[in-house]
C-alpha cells in the first residue's frame, strides 16, 4: 500500500471517529516519518475514545498492552497502534465543540521531534509546542521526563539511541546529561525492554550511531555487561590498526544498514571472547575465541531472553566468523557443507563487515569470495552490489 493511499484510509478512519465525537491523531515517531515523508511499517495512534468504540469502529481490533498502547490493529499489511487516553476518554459526555488539547497529547512524547501531531481527519500538522525545528535542524531534545519508573527511564534511553540510529539526529548536551544520569540496573522486569532497544538500534539505517550513544552512556555493558572488557583489550596493529577490540567492534557497523536481527547480534559479539583468550608473545593472539565466543554468546542471549534459534542463529556466525581460517583448514566436504548452510550467506556478511572494521583488505576478502563461490554458485554476483 502506498503512503498516499494509507493517508487516505486513516483519514476516512478519521472522519469517521470525528463524526462519533471523538479524535484520532498519528503521534509520535510515525508523525516525524509523515513529516519528514519516511516509510512506516507500524502508525502510532492516540484517540480519546475507548477500546469499546475501537472494536466498533476498527477490524481486527486486538488489545495489546504493551506500555501506553491500549490496542492494536491492521490497516493492510501496516500495524495501527493505538494510545486510548482514559482521561480524555468517556471522562465526560461528547458534544459538536468537544476538542482534546493538541498541547496536551503532544506534551506526552519525550523527545521535541515526537511533538509533532498529524491530523488524518484533515490532512494537516499540527504543531503546539514549537517541535518543528527540531525536526528540521535534527536536534534530540527532551520534551517530557519518562518518570520514576525504572522501566520508562531505560525505554527513553533505548528510544533516543535508535532515534540516533534511524536519522543523523543530534542529542543536545542537557539531554545527554539527562540521560547519563538515569543508570538503570537491568533486573528481570527490564529484560524485554532492553531486548526490544537493543534490537531496534542494531537493524537501523546506523546502528553504529546508536552503539556509540549507548557507550558513551554507558548503556551497552550495562544491557551486556561483558562488552566492557573490550575496552582497552589490544589487537595486532597489523590486521586492526584501528584500535582496541571495542573500537573495532563499533566500526564493523559503520557501512551496515537494516541488518537482520541475528546477523547484528553476531556482528556486535563476534570478538566477545578475545579478553578472555589474550595472549601477548611477540605478537598479539586469540587463541580459540571464535569456539569460546561462540559459548560466551550463547549464555549472554539467553540470559537476556531471545529466542532458541536465534540464539543458535548468532553462535553459527561467531564460531565460524574466521572465514579465511576455515578455507585453509576445513577439508573440502565440510566446506562445501558450510556453503550450504542457510545461514552461510550472512556469515559472509558478517566477515565483509569484519574486514570493512579493521584494515579494509577487500583484496584478501575478493579472495576468500572466490574459493566459497566453488560451492555456493552466484554468491560473488550477489555479494558485489552490496
Amino acid at each position: 500500500m502506498t503512503d498516499i493511499a494509507i493517508r487516505q484510509q486513516l483519514g476516512e478512519r478519521a472522519r469517521r471517529f470525528h463524526r462519533d465525537g471523538y479524535r484520532l491523531f498519528v503521534v509520535e515517531e510515525t508523525a516525524r516519518r509523515f513529516y519528514r515523508r519516511r516509510d512506516t511499517a507500524e502508525i502510532r495512534l492516540w484517540t480519546d475514545a475507548d477500546v469499546i468504540y475501537l472494536a466498533r469502529a476498527l477490524d481486527d481490533v486486538n488489545l495489546c498492552g504493551e506500555g501506553r498502547w491500549s490496542a492494536s490493529a491492521a490497516l493492510g499489511a501496516t500495524r495501527l497502534l493505538l494510545a486510548c487516553d482514559p482521561l480524555a476518554a468517556g471522562a465526560r459526555r461528547r458534544s459538536a465543540g468537544s476538542v482534546p488539547d493538541p498541547r496536551r497529547v503532544a506534551g506526552q512524547a519525550w523527545f521535541t521531534v515526537h511533538g509533532l501531531l498529524y491530523d488524518p481527519a484533515r490532512d494537516r500538522y499540527l504543531d503546539p509546542l514549537g517541535c518543528r525545528d527540531d525536526i528540521r535542524r535534527g536536534v534530540l531534545r527532551a520534551l517530557a521526563p519518562p518518570g520514576p519508573r525504572p522501566a520508562a527511564r531505560l525505554e527513553r534511553l533505548l528510544s533516543a539511541a535508535a532515534l540516533a540510529a534511524d536519522e543523523p539526529l543530534e542529542p543536545d548536551p542537557a539531554l545527554l546529561e539527562e540521560l547519563r544520569a538515569e543508570p538503570v540496573a537491568l533486573t528481570r522486569e527490564l529484560l524485554p525492554a532492553a531486548r526490544a532497544g537493543l534490537a531496534a538500534v542494531l537493524t537501523a539505517r546506523r546502528p553504529m550511531a546508536g552503539l556509540e550513544l549507548l557507550g558513551e552512556l554507558g548503556a551497552l555493558e550495562r544491557i551486556i555487561p561483558e562488552l566492557a572488557a573490550l575496552r582497552g583489550c589490544p589487537q595486532d596493529k597489523e590486521y586492526h590498526p584501528e584500535g582496541d577490540v571495542w573500537v573495532h567492534t563499533f566500526e564493523c557497523f559503520r557501512r551496515c544498514r537494516r541488518l537482520p536481527l541475528g546477523l547484528a547480534l553476531g556482528l556486535l559479539l563476534h570478538d566477545i571472547a578475545k579478553p578472555a583468550t589474550l595472549v601477548v608473545e611477540k605478537t598479539v593472539s586469540f587463541p580459540g575465541h571464535s569456539p569460546v565466543g561462540a559459548a560466551m554468546a550463547g549464555r549472554i542471549l539467553r540470559r537476556l531472553g531471545f529466542e532458541r534459534e536465534l540464539v543458535e542463529e548468532v553462535q553459527f556466525y561467531v564460531r565460524q566468523h574466521l572465514l579465511p581460517k576455515l578455507v585453509r583448514d576445513l577439508p573440502e566436504a565440510e566446506l562445501a557443507a558450510l556453503a550450504r548452510h542457510p545461514w552461510f550467506e550472512n556469515l559472509v556478511r558478517l566477515y565483509r563487515a569484519d574486514v570493512q572494521g579493521s584494515q579494509g583488505d577487500m583484496a584478501r576478502y575478493r579472495s576468500v569470495l572466490r574459493r566459497l563461490a566453488v560451492y555456493h554458485p552466484g554468491l560473488i554476483r550477489r555479494r558485489a552490489v552490496e
